[in-house]
C-alpha cells in the first residue's frame, strides 16, 4: 500500500517487466504521485488516449495480432491490469505534460542555464609549444580576429574550417586547465597556450545569447520538469506496508 492505495504486487512485477530500471516500492509511489501531480493541474488520463496508447505499444513490439499478444502475456508474466496500469501512467504523463505552457518551459531553460554557465568555445591547435606562442603574440597584435587566425594556423582541420569553433559547453564539458582558465576569464578573452599531449591550444570562448539559451529542446525541457515534480512528490509518499495475499 502507498497512502492507503493498494496494489497487486502481480500487477506490479508486470508493469516491470514493460518499465525497467526500477523497484516495485518505487514504481508503486510513482505510480500515485504521477496521478496526483496530474490532478493537481487538472489533468487525467481520459480512456480515448490509454486505448491509443495499448494499440500504438502493440504496433511498436509487434504484437498487434490477438494470439501474440495474449502468448507474449502469459510468456512474460504480465497481467491485463499491469498493461493497462502501464497504459494509464503513460497516458497520464502525457495529459500533465499537456499542461505546462511555454513560459513555465522557458523559466526552466533559463533556470537550468545561463550565459555564465554555458559558452561558445573556439580553440586553436598547434603541433608545439612554440608555435601556439608565436600565434598568441599574432593574436594580441594583430587587427585580425580569432576565427581568421584559427583558420589559417590550426593543424585540427575540422574546427579550422569553422574558425577555430569546438562547440557550445558547460564547464564540465571542458579538459580542467582549460575550463577553469576560460571560465575564469571575461568572454572574448585569450587563453594559452595550454600544453597538450599533442602539442598546444590557444582558446576563446562567447557568450551564448540569452534568445539562444531557449532554444533548448523543448521535449528534453518537458522530461525534465516531470522528472522533478515527480522526485517531489514521490518523496512524500510512504509504502505503508506489502504483503502476499495466499
Amino acid at each position: 500500500q502507498v497512502d492507503g492505495e493498494s496494489f497487486s504486487l502481480s500487477d506490479l512485477l508486470g508493469f516491470l517487466v514493460l518499465e525497467k530500471d526500477i523497484d516495485i516500492a518505487t514504481l508503486a509511489k510513482a505510480c500515485v504521485s504521477m496521478r496526483r501531480i496530474a490532478e493537481s493541474r487538472g489533468a487525467s488520463a481520459e480512456k480515448i488516449d490509454v486505448d491509443a496508447l495499448l494499440v500504438e505499444w502493440r504496433q511498436d513490439v509487434g504484437l498487434e495480432k490477438a494470439a501474440d499478444m495474449t502468448s507474449w502475456m502469459r510468456e512474460m508474466g504480465v497481467t491485463d491490469n499491469a498493461l493497462r496500469m502501464f497504459c494509464v501512467y503513460m497516458a497520464t504523463e502525457g495529459a500533465l505534460v499537456e499542461t505546462i505552457t511555454e513560459d513555465e518551459i522557458s523559466e526552466h531553460i533559463k533556470d537550468g542555464l545561463s550565459s555564465d554557465e554555458l559558452r561558445d568555445i573556439y580553440v586553436i591547435y598547434f603541433d608545439d609549444l612554440n608555435a601556439a606562442k608565436e600565434c598568441h603574440h599574432e593574436l594580441t597584435a594583430s587587427p585580425k580576429s580569432f576565427m581568421s587566425i584559427a583558420r589559417e594556423r590550426s593543424n585540427e582541420p575540422h574546427s579550422r574550417v569553422q574558425g577555430g569553433y569546438v562547440g557550445r559547453m558547460s564547464k564540465e564539458d571542458l579538459p580542467v586547465e582549460m575550463a577553469e582558465s576560460l571560465f575564469a576569464i571575461e568572454p572574448g578573452d585569450i587563453v594559452g597556450p595550454i600544453t597538450t599531449d599533442n602539442g598546444a591550444v590557444i582558446c576563446t570562448s562567447y557568450s551564448v545569447p540569452e534568445s539562444e539559451l531557449n532554444s533548448e529542446d523543448e521535449n528534453e525541457a518537458l522530461e525534465e520538469m516531470v522528472e522533478a515534480w515527480l522526485e517531489r512528490e514521490a518523496y512524500k509518499r510512504v509504502v505503508e506496508r506489502a504483503y502476499l495475499k495466499a
